[in-house]
């Protein structure tokens, strides 16, 4: 079974289409498409409570943020 980030996409493209930065993939598949921590995590093999910190940092403004 192929993990899926977004609409059609495989991890891998989605992946690609961050630049290969896994936790811009991460906050592109929650916000953007919906899914939900659970399934991002375990499409990246992380556990949901770091999947949530990933994406809390990069949300929060502040030098830990990033575009």
């Amino acid at each position: 079974m192929t993990a899926r980030l977004a609409a059609g996409q495989t991890r891998e493209q989605c992946f690609a289409a961050c630049a290969g930065d896994r936790d811009a993939a991460l906050l592109r598949g929650y916000r953007e498409q919906g899914k939900t921590m659970t399934a991002l995590a375990q499409a990246v093999g992380l556990p949901v409570p770091r999947v949530g910190r990933v994406i809390a940092a990069l949300e929060s403004p502040g030098p830990a943020a990033r575009s």
